[in-house]
């Protein structure tokens, strides 16, 4: 017998797995993907209070000697507060998150990109276990954080334009302006701890580096994505 909600909500035509032959995709629930997006609005705004901390805490050091690259701060707080509250958080969350999307995969449209996105993340959080210094250079990976809020955000009130133009200024600045600064700088400390270090390219350094650049291309095909989305909805109006 169905549910309430499969009598009541469809996904739309053109965003289901099996009507675009996307292997990544499965059809949606809206119950599922209603609850874990309200779980996101709910986290996220906790989880970006804790790096902007994390980001104060930072300014208000001094800039290490020897500074590995001009666009950052300072490597280390030093177990500070903040640092350990931005550390934990995004550890919950994201084990959190992973663990729902493995039970639930259809409360989103891409269960297996986003498990694989986000077993990386927690592999590459990790990294300030074989080197502290990379506690800066990890945190600032959350400014993307902001944006996924206001994109999640706008799906469930679909009435509040603001969102809307709040998702496409954050992504511009976070996904397509910081994250490849936070790339560059992951390449940078690889090739410091490569040359002071280790003696080596072979070493934990080149799977964050590595990583920045697979999630830096992912940033790009979303944004045209979105683009080629908004192109297509143009055309739809205009009868083209």
């Amino acid at each position: 017998m169905a549910t309430i909600q499969e009598k009541t909500w469809k996904p739309p035509v053109g965003t289901s797995g099996q009507q675009r032959g996307d292997l990544s995709t499965v059809d949606l629930d809206y119950a599922q993907n209603k609850a874990h997006d309200n779980f996101n609005i709910a986290v996220l705004p906790v989880l970006v209070a804790c790096f902007l901390w994390h980001m104060a805490t930072l300014w208000r050091l001094d800039v290490d000697s020897d500074a590995i690259t001009s666009l950052s701060l300072r490597r280390e707080s030093h177990g500070s507060t903040a640092w350990l509250a931005t550390w934990w958080m995004f550890n919950i969350y994201i084990l959190v998150d992973t663990l729902w999307v493995c039970l639930y995969p259809r409360c989103v449209a891409s269960p297996r990109l986003i498990i694989l996105h986000h077993l990386v993340a927690i592999v590459g959080w990790q990294s300030v276990s074989f080197w502290s210094g990379w506690e800066f250079y990890l945190s600032t990976a959350l400014c993307v954080e902001i944006n996924t809020f206001f994109l999640v955000a706008k799906r469930r009130f679909r009435s509040w334009n603001v969102l809307n133009t709040l998702d496409n200024i954050t992504w511009t600045i976070t996904r397509l302006i910081m994250f490849p600064i936070v790339t560059y700088n992951a390449f940078s400390v690889f090739h410091f701890l490569s040359r002071t270090k280790y003696g080596t390219y072979w070493h934990h350094g080149l799977f964050n580096a590595m990583t920045g650049v697979l999630l830096m291309c992912l940033n790009i095909k979303w944004s045209w994505d979105k683009i080629d989305n908004v192109l297509k909805s143009n055309n739809k109006i205009k009868g083209l």
